[in-house]
């Protein structure tokens, strides 16, 4: 995942209020010292078993959720980080990490998860744990993705990375971003940042992304296959004359 976007304030710990000791506690540590399984959620009423269990997709949504800025509705950008960092995936240079996002259904809102597109995620994804999900991890390589749901993907990671209501990204951010995302798909990726500086687009949008993508399925290093006169957007038009100029 790039380092474009600004990263959220820490979330505060969550605080667990002391309560008197009771004899079924008493009982439980006793159990404990005597060389008994130790019980998570001991209660002395029944509760649920929702309640009862020690994880689950909720309680792993409650756990990462953004209770300052977004009242615990989503996981913002920094309980993504915690989460990723958890599963030891490091946001700033695995591309794993914007795929999870991706395959936990992140789709509302640029940069973040919604309860609903977790829990769901989750079930999706067949896992009710964190290692569950962390044994996910080897799938999460694009490199195994067929041509159509690579494109999925990789028009996910401009829109998720989108701020505010904003339909463009900066151009610095697309440099850094590009490169990352579609790998050896294309073999302009390099010229293509090379080129972006001196195009005068200071941002990028959707369109032009996602073109860039395309072009680089089409068409070859020596440019047989581009046809000037189809409707690529003006920067990738601009991008053809530039290298053939370089040439």
């Amino acid at each position: 995942m790039p380092p474009k976007r600004k990263a959220a304030k820490p979330k505060a710990s969550s605080r667990v209020k002391k309560t008197k000791e009771t004899p079924e506690k008493a009982d439980s540590e006793a159990m404990v010292a005597a060389g008994a399984p130790k019980i998570k959620g001991l209660a002395s009423e029944p509760v649920s078993s929702a309640a009862s269990s020690p994880e689950n997709p909720e309680s792993i949504f409650d756990r990462f959720n953004d209770k300052e800025e977004r009242d615990g509705l989503a996981i913002t950008l920094s309980g993504i980080a915690e989460l990723c960092s958890t599963l030891d995936l490091d946001v700033e240079s695995d591309l794993r990490a914007m795929v999870l996002v991706w395959k936990l259904g992140s789709r509302e809102k640029p940069g973040e998860i919604s309860r609903n597109e977790f829990v769901t995620g989750m079930a999706k994804l067949g896992c009710n744990t964190l290692a569950q999900l962390k044994a996910l991890k080897p799938a999460l390589d694009t490199g195994f993705m067929e041509t159509e749901t690579f494109r999925d993907f990789y028009r996910f990671c401009f829109t998720f990375n989108l701020e505010g209501t904003l339909k463009t990204i900066e151009r610095d951010v697309v440099m850094a971003l590009l490169p990352m995302v579609i790998g050896e798909r294309s073999t302009f990726t390099a010229r293509f940042v090379e080129f972006l500086p001196t195009s005068g687009t200071t941002r990028i949008s959707a369109d032009q992304w996602n073109s860039f993508f395309e072009f680089s399925q089409v068409v070859d290093d020596s440019f047989s296959q581009y046809d000037e006169d189809a409707a690529w957007p003006v920067l990738i038009d601009e991008f053809v004359e530039w290298c053939q100029k370089k040439s």
